[in-house]
């Protein structure tokens, strides 16, 4: 009979959710030896068995987002599909908000490494486990037997946190006997400088960094944006479009000068929307356009949806603040901690919906193919929150770097996953 060290595995994911899925892959190949060791002393299921042998022992694990529509089962959950159907098996490893996941104890990326492959656990489990509290307690054991816990503050203690750095990168620093932020130093520099993709940029960035996060400390720099933003005035906005991106349905703006939150709403006739904002911006063609997306999103929709309906162009400067945030707030943030409401989050703003941009695409989505009524209420407040917490983030830039670049204790204490796994109520997440 077929054991698991047959099984091959073929690892998917949307592009947003790459690095969850080579996380996966990372682990998948560290541990395989230590699984099969465990696994194969155990009898697959008939119906897997029957599965595994038409599809060539061939898995399929998928990394994607939950969707508004499926059933609320938390943060993040996981399920195994076996199709007699199409002959497949897919394991489904399910996220809401995966890249903002942020627990009120403050761990955050650590917390949900932990959790995803917790679950891919408890998914192989299943293979052989049919019963769901049998199987959660073996999907335990086996994460202690393996060391789940060792191998994540092993794998992602604290070179991730570092610029630039994600799974690969770090591979390759392991090479080279970069192991620990201790090994972030001048005396390794040509090293560091030596990697894939490096340079004497990447190089000071991570020595800088190294240095702040093992001082446990916050580094405010005073950059010339800092100067621009206290000395000019802004308007903060954001957008919400459906999925596909075709219609702008919201848009909130923050003027600095007025201190006055603004909102532009319209579910059919965009084109008035975007006259509205015109109109108003128009009063203010001195003010800085900010928006918080990385990738200059909302400026991008924004001027396209403007072009498309033959409207008259924007005059004001856009720009894209969270690109330049990156450069202002030093400390132990990985890429993903500089989203939106993750860094919001850290710094204190409390927002009032669990949603999501990628929750309000979808549902606005639903609302254009199939004429289903959202909460737009809710999504109006969603949209006003956002734009409230730039603000509250430009706030404590603004009040840190008043003068000079400046060190701050976090408000928040980061520790280590295993000093919190103790608490149950937080690993409810398996399905």
């Amino acid at each position: 009979m077929n054991k698991f060290s047959d099984i091959k595995f073929e690892f998917k994911s949307k592009n947003s959710l790459n690095k969850y899925r080579d996380i996966i892959e990372d682990f998948i190949n560290q541990k395989r030896e230590e699984l099969n060791s465990i696994l194969d002393k155990l009898e697959l299921r008939k119906e897997s068995r029957l599965i595994l042998e038409k599809s060539n022992y061939q898995i399929k694990i998928l990394v994607d987002t939950i969707k508004p529509s499926m059933p609320n089962k938390g943060t993040l959950f996981g399920a195994l599909g076996l199709s007699t159907k199409n002959n497949s098996a897919i394991i489904f490893i399910l996220a809401k908000d995966i890249n903002t996941f942020f627990n009120q104890d403050g761990i955050k990326k650590d917390l949900t490494y932990y959790e995803i492959l917790q679950t891919l656990i408890h998914e192989l489990s299943h293979l052989f486990i049919r019963n769901e509290q049998k199987n959660k307690v073996f999907t335990k054991e086996i994460a202690k037997r393996i060391g789940l816990i060792q191998y994540i503050n092993n794998t992602f203690f604290d070179l991730l946190y570092l610029r630039q750095v994600g799974i690969n990168r770090l591979k390759s620093m392991n090479k080279i006997g970069i192991k620990s932020l201790d090994d972030i130093n001048e005396d390794n520099r040509q090293k560091l400088k030596n990697l894939p993709g490096s340079s004497d940029w990447h190089v000071n960035q991570w020595i800088e960094q190294a240095k702040i996060i093992k001082e446990g400390k916050i580094l405010f720099r005073k950059l010339p944006i800092v100067d621009k933003l206290l000395k000019e005035n802004y308007i903060i906005f954001n957008i919400e479009m459906d999925y596909r991106q075709s219609q702008i349905f919201f848009i909130s703006t923050y003027n600095s000068s007025t201190k006055e939150i603004n909102q532009f709403f319209e579910k059919k006739k965009e084109k008035r929307l975007l006259e509205d904002l015109i109109r108003y911006l128009e009063k203010y063609p001195d003010h800085i356009l900010l928006s918080y997306s990385n990738n200059n999103y909302d400026e991008y929709q924004l001027m396209k949806r403007i072009e498309d309906l033959e409207l008259k162009n924007i005059s004001n400067i856009f720009i894209d603040i969270c690109l330049y945030i990156q450069e202002i707030i030093l400390g132990r943030f990985s890429s993903s901690d500089y989203n939106l409401k993750a860094l919001s989050n850290f710094f204190g703003y409390k927002f009032s919906t669990h949603l999501s941009g990628t929750d309000v695409g979808y549902l606005l989505d639903d609302y254009l193919n199939c004429g289903k009524e959202c909460d737009w209420k809710k999504i109006k407040q969603y949209n006003k929150e956002d734009v409230l917490a730039v603000k509250y983030i430009l706030d404590e830039i603004l009040k840190n770097c008043g003068s000079e670049s400046v060190y701050i204790k976090p408000k928040i204490k980061i520790v280590k996953v295993k000093n919190h796994l103790k608490n149950e109520s937080r690993n409810s997440f398996q399905e």
